[in-house]
């Protein structure tokens, strides 16, 4: 994968900012989905369905994975588009 160009004299790299939003976009929902997995966990262990209707709990946790993962793809796209607004010129060492 091509991250950035090099100038004529091979110093500087320009890194353009879709390639950096691209990859914010990545990490910001990486790290959006080890908070839903932990968040998941923690629910589980306080969790105790009793004579509750299990079908009816299902479709309640499909519909609400699917809002949040909705809901946390716009925000990661939202912050990756804030944080790099522009291309980045880095000196290559």
């Amino acid at each position: 994968m091509d991250f950035g160009e090099f100038d004529e004299d091979g110093t500087y790299v320009t890194y353009e900012k879709e390639t950096l939003q691209g990859a914010a976009y990545e990490i910001y929902l990486n790290r959006v989905a080890f908070g839903y997995i932990a968040a998941g966990y923690i629910l589980a262990i306080f969790g105790n369905l009793g004579e509750a209707n299990r079908f009816l709990i299902g479709v309640c946790v499909v519909a609400l994975s699917v809002i949040l993962l909705c809901v946390g793809r716009k925000i990661c796209d939202i912050f990756s588009k804030k944080k790099f607004t522009h291309s980045i010129r880095v000196k290559d060492d």
